[in-house]
């Protein structure tokens, strides 16, 4: 469990690396980083509950579902400001 940890913070910091050097939209970086972030967690309940690849699986297709939905969001939100500002 404690190499999946390692491992899993590991991969997660590269993902972050990668994404924030690159032209990537918000969405691409939240799905990124939900993919990575979901993929862990859900390795580690997987291994408790015995099936630690399904485990993974199933959390980094739900991490990267949330990520781009939350990165979406945040790219929404900011146009909106962004038209109230110039449409006054």
């Amino acid at each position: 469990m404690k190499n999946v940890s390692l491992l899993g913070a590991v991969a997660l910091l590269c993902i972050a690396i990668v994404f924030s050097g690159c032209g990537a939209s918000k969405t691409v970086k939240g799905a990124g980083i939900g993919v990575g972030a979901g993929g862990v967690l859900g390795a580690g309940v997987g291994a408790i509950a015995g099936n630690t690849a399904l485990g993974g699986i199933i959390g980094a297709a739900v991490g990267g579902t949330a990520g781009a939905l939350i990165g979406k969001k945040k790219w929404i939100n900011k146009n909106r400001r962004l038209l109230k500002k110039y449409l006054k």
